[in-house]
């Protein structure tokens, strides 16, 4: 597959439509351009949300809404007092 794209003055392009749908690309995700000797190659940064989930993950369990409101209150009504 051969495709083509124009550079703009301030230096952007538009990833082609067939590009962007193979390597999954959305708005506002990164690229990574590798130069090498033979040329240069587009990839997708791994950056997405969905790469992320589960690496924070801790034997904790989340609060509910409402614990988490209370602490909240708590932590900042703390910091008002004389």
């Amino acid at each position: 597959m051969r495709l083509m794209s124009t550079i703009t003055a301030k230096g952007q392009t538009t990833v082609p439509k067939e590009v962007r749908r193979r390597l999954g690309l959305g708005p506002r995700q990164k690229i990574v351009y590798e130069v090498g000797p033979d040329g240069i190659s587009l990839h997708a940064a791994g950056s997405s949300l969905s790469e992320l989930a589960g690496s924070l993950s801790s034997k904790k369990p989340a609060l509910d809404k409402a614990a988490e409101r209370s602490t909240y209150r708590k932590a900042r009504s703390s910091r008002y007092k004389a």
